[in-house]
Order: C-alpha cells, then sequence, then structure tokens
C-alpha cells in the first residue's frame, strides 16, 4: 500500500466522523442546538459521496480511467464507511459522553 493510499484511507475515516463531531451541520450551519439524527445522517451521506468523487478523481488521474465496478463494490464501500464511522457514532450517542 502506498502513502497516498494511506493518505486516502485516513480521509475517508476523517470524513466519516465528521458529522458526528459537531452539533452544526458542515460545521458552518447552525440549525438547531442539537442537531437531529436525520441532518447528520444526510450530512454522512454526502461526505460519503464527497470521498466516492474524490477516489473516483484520483483513479482517473492515476490511471487515465475508471474500471467498470459492479453494485456489489459500492455496497462494500458503504459498509467500510460506515465502520469507518463507528467511533463518532458512539462518541456521540452514547452515554459515556453525556457524563
Amino acid at each position: 500500500m502506498t502513502i497516498g493510499m494511506k493518505a486516502f484511507l485516513l480521509l475517508a475515516m476523517i470524513a466519516a466522523n465528521l458529522p458526528f463531531l459537531s452539533a452544526k451541520l458542515f460545521f458552518v450551519f447552525s440549525i438547531a442546538p442539537k442537531k437531529s439524527f436525520w441532518l447528520t445522517l444526510a450530512e454522512f451521506i454526502f461526505y460519503f459521496f464527497l470521498i466516492g468523487m474524490l477516489a473516483r478523481f484520483l483513479e482517473i488521474q492515476s490511471y487515465g480511467a475508471v474500471y467498470k465496478q459492479g453494485i456489489v463494490f459500492y455496497i462494500i464501500s458503504l459498509i467500510l464507511f460506515v465502520i469507518f464511522a463507528f467511533p463518532g457514532f458512539v462518541l456521540r450517542y452514547s452515554k459515556i459522553s453525556k457524563i
């Protein structure tokens, strides 16, 4: 694994946890005192697609074309993104963080 791949995975881990780290939408817009679960989920999905577009761009830059992928690839990518988001989810919604 190259340094670029490791950096991209680290960026994906950070992006997966961003929706859970702030009560503001995208760290900018203050909607309410507490961000609802549905807004957090929408922000999470936005970051998933943003990382996917970045990965597609990097693949085009590296190889000159995008390899054709099936639905299984995208499902596994989403599951991996959800796994990356686990620490932020636990921090946000656990009873330990409310002490």
